[in-house]
C-alpha cells in the first residue's frame, strides 16, 4: 500500500520482533547512531617524497592521541554525572568486563604491526588518511573468509571503529578523548554498527536502551550493554530507515521488540517493567528483594541469577536471589586476546567468589565452539558448527582447556565447596571422563600439598535430548542437573532459536515440549536429583508458571527477570498449578499458552 503521508504514517505505533540480548524495558527517544566513519570524507590525494616525514609525524601525533583516549575511557578519575561509569571502571582495583574490553582495544591501538602497515603506506606515497583507509581495506580480505565466526566479525568491527577513531584525530588534531554524548532526556540508541567504546561515550544517565541490526549475544558492544545493565534487542536489519531521529521507542528486552511510537495504553501497560536507571541497577518495581519466593500454600521456589560478567555477581542480593545458578564462564575467554593462563584464571573465579560472599555459585565450565569462538583456537571446520563443535566435544578435542580450568576453580574454592555444572552433555561418558579429570586434578594439588575444596559438586545440563534417554545411568556420576531450555528447545525442534523467521513456528510451551521437561523432572525426582532450570523459560512469568506446575522448584534467570517471577510465586497456589499443568499433559491437544493466561486470570495470579 502506498503511504502517501510519510510524517503521518510514522506517528502510527509499530512493532519490530528481533532478538533479545538483555532483558528489560526502557522508554526513551530514538538517537540514531553516527560512527565516525559516516562523518568523515578521507582523502585519496598522493604526496611528495618531501612531505613522508611530515606525514609520518601527524600519525605518530594521532596514534598518541588515539591511546590516550581509550586509555582515558579505562582509567578516567572524572567525578562528573556524564563519566561515573568511567570513574567506576578507575577506581575498582579488578578490572571488570567492560574495562578488559576497551584493553583489548588499547591493544589494538598499540599493534606494533598495525603501525608498522600504516607508516608503509606512508612511505609508498600515501596520506595518513588513505593511509588508516588503504590499511584497513587490506584487513577486511583476510578476515571476509571467516565472516561467518562472530569472532573474527567483531575483530573486524574493533578494527574499523579504531581506524575510524584514527581518522577523526588526524582530521581534528584532539589533545583531549571526544566528550561523553549528552541527552537532557531518556535516549534509545539504534545503530547499524557501533563499538564498545563509542557506547560508553553516551551519558549514562540518559541511555536506557540499545537497538542494534547485529543479534551476537557475544559481540563487545552487546557484553558492554549487559554490564550497563540496560535492555538490549538486536537482529533489526532494516531497522535504520524505519526510525527517524527523536521517535518514541518502547524496547521490551524481554520479549525481543522494539514499538515505534507505542500507544499510550501499551505504554501503561508495561509501566511496572519500565527499567528505572537512577542510580539503581536493577528494576525493583514488582516484589522488594527481600521477600521470599513463596507461594500461598508455603511452597518455596528457589530463585537463582544467571551471570556471566564480574558485575553480575554484585547484584545476587539486591534482585532477591539465592545464588547464582550459572556463570558462564566462558565470556572472559572471549574477550582476551590470548588465552587466561590457570594464575589468571584462578584470579578471576576468587574475585567472583569474594564477590559472592555466603551465596552459592555454580560454575558451568567453557561451553565454547559453533557461534561462540575464542579468538586464539583455530576452529576446525565444520558444515553445522552450531550442533558440531560445541563444548565439551571443543574441550575433549583440546584437553588442556579444561584441564587449566578445572585446575584454577580447584584453587579458587580451597577450603570452600565447589560446583561445576558441564554444558552441551550428549554422552553419560562425557559426565565421567570429567568427574575423573576433576578427582584427578583434586589429587595434584594434594600432592602438591595446597588446600582443596572441602566438596565437589558435580553436575549437567541437559541441552541435549538424546541425554533424556539416558538418565537413570546418568544419576550415578551426577550430584545434580540442570535443564537449559533454550539449546534443548531448539534441539528438540531442530531450528535455531536466534533466526526470527522461526522464532514465532515452535512454541516452548507445546505440549510435546513440556511433556519431555515433565518426564525429566519426574525421573529425577525418583532418583532425588536435584534438578533445576535455567534459560529464557525461567524469566519470563507465564513460562515460569508453567515449570513450577510441572515441579520445577529450583529456576535461574537474569537478575532483571526475578522480580517478576517473584511476584507471579507470591500470588500462586503451588497445588493448584500442579494438579492444573498435570491435566493439560494428559491432553491430546491444547493451546497451553492461552490455557495458563485463563488460569492466571482466573485464580489472581499476577503476570506483569
Amino acid at each position: 500500500m502506498m503511504r502517501e503521508n510519510t510524517e503521518s504514517w510514522r506517528t502510527i505505533s509499530r512493532q519490530f520482533d528481533g532478538i533479545s540480548l538483555n532483558m528489560g524495558v526502557a522508554l526513551g527517544q530514538a538517537v540514531l547512531h553516527q560512527s565516525t566513519e559516516m562523518a568523515l570524507s578521507p582523502s585519496d590525494k598522493k604526496i611528495n617524497s618531501d612531505r613522508v616525514e611530515e606525514e609520518l609525524n601527524r600519525l605518530d601525533q594521532a596514534l598518541e592521541h588515539l591511546n590516550y583516549e581509550i586509555q582515558n575511557l579505562v582509567t578516567n578519575n572524572k567525578t562528573s554525572e556524564s563519566s561515573r561509569l568511567q570513574t567506576k571502571i578507575a577506581s575498582n582495583k579488578n578490572k571488570n568486563d567492560s574495562a578488559e574490553i576497551l584493553e583489548i582495544y588499547l591493544l589494538l591501538a598499540k599493534d606494533p604491526g598495525w603501525k608498522n602497515k600504516l607508516r608503509d603506506k606512508i612511505k609508498s606515497g600515501c596520506d595518513a588518511l588513505e593511509a588508516v583507509d588503504q590499511t584497513l581495506n587490506t584487513i577486511r580480505p583476510k578476515l571476509a573468509s571467516k565472516e561467518s565466526q562472530p569472532h573474527w566479525q567483531e575483530r573486524m568491527s574493533d578494527f574499523e571503529d579504531i581506524s575510524n577513531r584514527l581518522k577523526r584525530h588526524l582530521i581534528t588534531s584532539e589533545t583531549q578523548p571526544q566528550q561523553n554524548r549528552k541527552a537532557s532526556e531518556p535516549i534509545i540508541i539504534v545503530a547499524d554498527r557501533i563499538g564498545p567504546a563509542e557506547l560508553l561515550e553516551y551519558d549514562r544517565n540518559s541511555l536506557k536502551g540499545l537497538i542494534l541490526v547485529e543479534q551476537s549475544h557475544t559481540s563487545h558492544v552487546a557484553i558492554v550493554a549487559r554490564s550497563l545493565d540496560i535492555p538490549v534487542v538486536g537482529g533489526l536489519k532494516n531497522i535504520m530507515s524505519e526510525i527517524t531521529p527523536g521517535d518514541s521507542l518502547l524496547v521490551d528486552g524481554n520479549e525481543g521488540r522494539v514499538y515505534v511510537s507505542p500507544a499510550t495504553e501499551l505504554v501503561e501497560q508495561l509501566d511496572d517493567k519500565l527499567v528505572e536507571r537512577k542510580g539503581r541497577p536493577l528494576d525493583q518495581s514488582a516484589t522488594p528483594s527481600f521477600e521470599l519466593a513463596e507461594t500461598l500454600d508455603g511452597v518455596h521456589i528457589t530463585l537463582l541469577l544467571n551471570a556471566g560478567l564480574v558485575e553480575d555477581v554484585d547484584h545476587i542480593e539486591s534482585a532477591g536471589a539465592e545464588g547464582v545458578g550459572l556463570y558462564r564462564t566462558e565470556i572472559p575467554f572471549m574477550m582476551r586476546p590470548k588465552l587466561p593462563n590457570v594464575a589468571e584464571q584462578t584470579h578471576l573465579y576468587k574475585e567472583i567468589l569474594n564477590r559472592a560472599g555466603k551465596y552459592p555459585i555454580v560454575f558451568r565450565t567453557l561451553d565454547v565452539g559453533g557461534d561462540k569462538v575464542l579468538p586464539y583456537l583455530e576452529r576446525l571446520k565444520s558444515e553445522m558448527p552450531i550442533v558440531d563443535r560445541r563444548s565439551s566435544r571443543v574441550v575433549f578435542d583440546r584437553p588442556i582447556l579444561l584441564r587449566y580450568q578445572l585446575r584454577a576453580l580447584i584453587r579458587a574454592c580451597a577450603g570452600r565447596e565447589l560446583t561445576i555444572m558441564l554444558p552441551m552433555v550428549a554422552e553419560v561418558s562425557e559426565v565421567k571422563a570429567t568427574r575423573e579429570l576433576v578427582e584427578g586434578e583434586i589429587e595434584r594439588e594434594r600432592e602438591k600439598g595446597n588446600m582443596v575444596p572441602t566438596q565437589v559438586r558435580l553436575g549437567a545440563m541437559i541441552e541435549v535430548p538424546s541425554l533424556t534417554w539416558q538418565l537413570p545411568q546418568l544419576f550415578s556420576y551426577v550430584n545434580f542437573l540442570s535443564v537449559g531450555s533454550n539449546d534443548l528447545f531448539q534441539f528438540f525442534y531442530a531450528i535455531d532459536r536466534e533466526y526470527p523467521r522461526l522464532s514465532d513456528r515452535y512454541d516452548a510451551l507445546s505440549l510435546t515440549f513440556l511433556r519431555l521437561l515433565k518426564s525429566i523432572q519426574e525421573q529425577c525426582q525418583v532418583a532425588h536429583v536435584p534438578l533445576s532450570l535455567c534459560g529464557e523459560m525461567a524469566g519470563r512469568p507465564l513460562e515460569a508458571l508453567a515449570l513450577i506446575g510441572l515441579g520445577f522448584k529450583t529456576l535461574s534467570m537474569s537478575a532483571a527477570a526475578i522480580p517478576h517471577v517473584k511476584k507471579m510465586i507470591r500470588s500462586l497456589t503451588y497445588q493448584q498449578i500442579s494438579d492444573y499443568m498435570t491435566n493439560v499433559c494428559g491432553f491430546a491437544q491444547a493451546n497451553v499458552r492461552q490455557s495458563l493466561l485463563n488460569f492466571a486470570r482466573d485464580h489472581g495470579v499476577c503476570l506483569n
